[in-house]
């Protein structure tokens, strides 16, 4: 397994370095913009929450209001999730850069 991607690297000694790699960007923009969507998407929905179940909760909530926001909702939720579990498979910067254009329209949809 590549570690690079992860942002961190073992430097000399020992010591964990941060190392500039454009994936390790990309994993990380994607589970923010995640958050920062599904978070918001929460509250909106005045769900309270917080088992692991709540990502699930908060998607269904919208399926009946707004079936694109869920959609939306879901689309990123299966990005960041590709971001942070499939560590073999290469995450590029264009899937960061659509979960930014998902995050954004999430964010201005909701009530």
């Amino acid at each position: 397994m590549r570690l690079e991607w992860t942002g961190l690297s073992q430097g000399r000694f020992g010591k964990v370095e941060i190392v500039k790699d454009p994936e390790s960007a990309a994993r990380s923009a994607a589970g923010r913009f995640y958050y920062g969507a599904f978070l918001q998407a929460r509250d909106a929905a005045n769900i309270k929450d917080t088992s692991g179940g709540v990502h699930d909760s908060v998607i269904r909530a919208y399926a009946a209001k707004n079936s694109t926001l869920s959609n939306r909702l879901n689309e990123l939720r299966k990005l960041r999730n590709a971001a942070d579990y499939h560590i073999n498979t290469p995450f590029p910067g264009i899937h960061a850069r659509r979960c930014q254009t998902l995050a954004k329209k999430i964010l201005a949809a909701l009530p």
